[in-house]
């Protein structure tokens, strides 16, 4: 099949160039007094309930709005961004204060002593800041098994360009290429919204206007080998230009992934299919294992796949298929990546990473099984009585002796260049998702733990809500006995279990409780596919108002402010018929040890120390400077309506960009404000808003009404925000710094500040 806009890949990078605890498991509550900004944060956006009808509005998609009936609708978009600054009712804003007031006053009490908020001690502390500083090591978690892996800078860095001067699967590039990558994304959106395919919702969401630069980094395969540790590919891509439509991508095939003969989903799903096969004395256990699958595809290969799927199920009408095609062409050839400072292009396979991938990779080996696995050209079809694959390791049962299957092993790796499998066969009992083992005819499972796996359970102190902790029990219990298909395996897996519990902290009635629950289950119940829930035990639907925070050890006091003060917004004649008698809680994931130890970021740079060594607010010496002469030079600030005050930590002046400055008015009053221009530019333009006199203006409108229109103000510029290699959206981290030092300043108007209100919209 032809795709419209193939072509090789570095042709297409060249052309743009032309001129025009655990780590990562166990979380950390290291909010060091932040937790209750945070909160704050949180609650003001749930406050954004005050136009829910617009909000409901806002999410429904009208019939008109489907480009073509056949065409099917991803039903993604972009998340929205609409925050109610005006039209808020008497009983919102009462519900706003109180709730507030409260969070103020926690914050208050608990000052900033750090063991009210976090988990670790001061030495704690004090380790992580040291290893996160060492440079001579590189702390990552093993690729299987759990294990934290130490190694030592050169060799790490040395195994990651090992695989990136493999020409044949990656190329330096000469410069970065996200502007480049950008304008064809943008072709490609305006093409498919031009032929129907897209809406106008699907367009905006696919769209990225600050994407962040996708990074390179390596996992250790320490389950293959403890010498001369190998690394699995992975591209960090989250905010990245592509992650829309990977996603995208992801969404609509996905369906095609699972009416494949030989998918497996999960564990549960294995184990249905294959233990009530009938075992005969020829039949022998085999598992097959894809070489390096995700960077083995090549790239003509890996389209012609999926439109072979394309059109074999026909699912979409021509025009959305040949627009998947050429939105699966751009991901493949705009693969790059970022390490070290410089920019690679990935000119082979998909990147382990990306949304669409293990869909990708799937269809693949769909294709692949379908000509020579299940093809008549397959000449040991017969001997194949199962097979079954889950993305690049596969299971089933031959019918015949080892040498045979190593003939067809053989053949499958002479099939495809580049595709080349592994593999194992055993006459009794094989390792995969389960162990399997055949018995007397009947077929067996039981745990399969790796000889290398680690006790990676939760630890009991980790900052995780006491329902999260109290429900991993329960079902790594009831996974147990999910698994293991006889009573003697289940109570040899609990036994361990139970064991491995206890070295994690957690009571032994919490643990006998589990295992109570596990042995009272019915395991063919528990081998039932679950389907989506949705409604709760009345039969009713469950809550849609749902307040989201970041969890810390106060969050309960958080939520029992909001519950207590619920039924004020249950007044408002709008509101009560939308939201429930009470809201529900959910908990994002909060800061966790490989986010201070293990950054997908890597550079060989040192930290430079800037040969000026001054920290604070200076003129900048320009004779011609008007705006030097309202300068605080100083090297702290204050909150005059709280007294707090604060140091600066940067070198900052006149003409420094990019930066929130604060503005205080010789009657107290005070005004945050940020700007990415020349500070001074700022400062000025809020000098002229007076003199002429402009009351749109929060400044300008105070000075005139307060001062007669009389400048007497002074200015300091307190943080500055600059994009690292990564760069990303430089207006919203800016926005996010504002309303940081908005609410630690308390100058909102109410406060007796200048800033009218704050924009909230920036955390979304």
């Amino acid at each position: 099949m032809n795709v419209s806009g193939v072509h090789n890949n570095v042709d297409m990078a060249d052309s743009l160039f032309q001129e025009s605890p655990d780590v990562g498991q166990s979380s950390i509550d290291v909010s060091e007094g932040t937790g209750v900004q945070m909160a704050l944060d949180d609650f003001r956006d749930f406050c954004a309930l005050s136009d829910l009808q617009d909000l409901e509005a806002e999410g429904s998609i009208s019939s008109g709005e489907y480009p073509h009936k056949l065409v099917t609708v991803s039903g993604m978009k972009k998340n929205s961004e609409f925050y109610p600054i005006h039209a808020k009712s008497q009983q919102l804003l009462m519900f706003h204060k109180l709730v507030q007031n409260d969070i103020e006053a926690l914050g208050s009490k608990l000052g900033k002593n750090k063991s009210k908020y976090g988990n670790l001690t001061p030495g704690e502390y004090k380790a992580l800041h040291a290893l996160s500083r060492d440079d001579t090591i590189i702390i990552k978690k093993a690729n299987k098994g759990g294990s934290v892996v130490v190694l030592d800078t050169p060799a790490y860095v040395a195994e990651v360009m090992r695989q990136l001067t493999d020409v044949e699967t990656y190329t330096l590039l000469k410069r970065d290429p996200t502007e480049g990558f950008k304008s064809v994304l943008v072709d490609l959106l305006s093409e498919g919204f031009s032929n129907g395919v897209l809406t106008t919702r699907e367009v905006e969401m696919l769209k990225c206007e600050y994407p962040v630069i996708p990074v390179f980094h390596v996992l250790p395969k320490v389950h293959k080998s403890l010498d001369n540790v190998k690394g699995r590919p992975i591209v960090a891509s989250i905010g990245s230009l592509s992650e829309n439509l990977s996603c995208y991508i992801d969404r609509l095939l996905r369906p095609l992934v699972e009416s494949l003969p030989s998918y497996i989903r999960d564990t549960t799903m294995c184990i249905n299919q294959i233990q009530d096969l009938k075992w005969k004395s020829s039949y022998r256990w085999f598992t097959m294992d894809v070489v390096s699958l995700y960077s083995s595809i090549d790239h003509s290969l890996g389209l012609q796949a999926i439109g072979y799927w394309l059109d074999k199920e026909r699912i979409f009408p021509k025009a959305q298929s040949d627009f998947i095609l050429q939105a699966v062409d751009f991901l493949l050839r705009s693969n790059y990546f970022l390490f070290d400072g410089k920019f690679y292009l990935q000119r082979c396979g998909a990147a382990m990473g990306a949304s669409f991938a293990p869909t990708y990779a799937n269809l693949f080996m769909g294709w692949f099984e379908r000509l020579y696995i299940f093809g008549d050209q397959n000449p040991f079809r017969s001997r194949i009585f199962s097979f079954f694959r889950y993305i690049d390791d596969c299971i089933g049962v031959w019918d015949g002796d080892d040498d045979t299957f190593s003939h067809f092993v053989t053949y499958c790796n002479e099939r495809v260049s580049g595709i080349s499998f592994t593999y194992e066969t055993n006459k009794d009992c094989i390792s995969f998702l389960v162990n399997f083992s055949s018995q007397n005819g009947l077929i067996h499972c039981d745990l399969f733990r790796k000889p290398i796996t680690r006790n990676t359970l939760l630890h009991s102190k980790s900052a995780h809500p006491a329902s999260c902790l109290g429900g991993i029990p329960v079902g790594q219990f009831l996974r147990l006995r999910r698994i293991c298909s006889t009573w003697d395996a289940f109570q040899r897996q609990a036994m361990a279990l139970w064991d491995r519990f206890l070295e994690r902290g957690y009571t032994p009635g919490v643990i006998k409780a589990a295992y109570e629950r596990a042995v009272s289950s019915d395991r063919s119940t528990l081998l039932r596919p679950k389907r989506p829930d949705t409604q709760n035990v009345n039969g009713k639907e469950k809550s849609k108002t749902r307040f989201s925070m970041v969890y810390s050890k106060n969050a309960h006091l958080i939520r029992k402010s909001i519950c207590k003060y619920w039924g004020i917004l249950l007044q408002d004649p709008i509101l009560a018929k939308i939201l429930d008698k009470e809201p529900s809680f959910v908990y994002r994931k909060g800061r966790d040890m490989a986010s201070w130890l293990s950054p997908s970021l890597y550079t060989s740079k040192k930290r430079t120390i800037p040969w000026l060594n001054y920290i604070g607010n200076y003129r900048c010496g320009r004779k011609r400077c008007k705006a030097c002469h309202f300068l605080n030079v100083s090297k702290k600030f204050n909150s005059t309506h709280t007294g707090a005050e604060f140091q600066i930590k940067q070198y900052l002046n006149c003409l420094s960009k990019e930066v929130v400055y604060l503005i205080t008015c010789s009657c107290g009053s005070q005004y945050v404000g940020k700007t990415v221009r020349n500070v001074s530019v700022r400062i000025l333009e809020h000098v002229s808003a007076i003199e002429s006199g402009d009351l749109r203006s929060a400044v300008s409108k105070h000075t005139i009404e307060k001062h007669a229109g009389k400048v007497s103000f002074t200015f300091q510029i307190i943080d500055k925000v600059s994009l690292q290699a990564r760069k990303g959206d430089l207006e919203k981290r800016l926005l996010k710094r504002e309303a940081f030092w908005i609410y630690n300043l308390h100058s909102l108007e109410c406060q007796g500040g200048m800033n009218r209100e704050w924009e909230l919209s920036c955390f979304y």
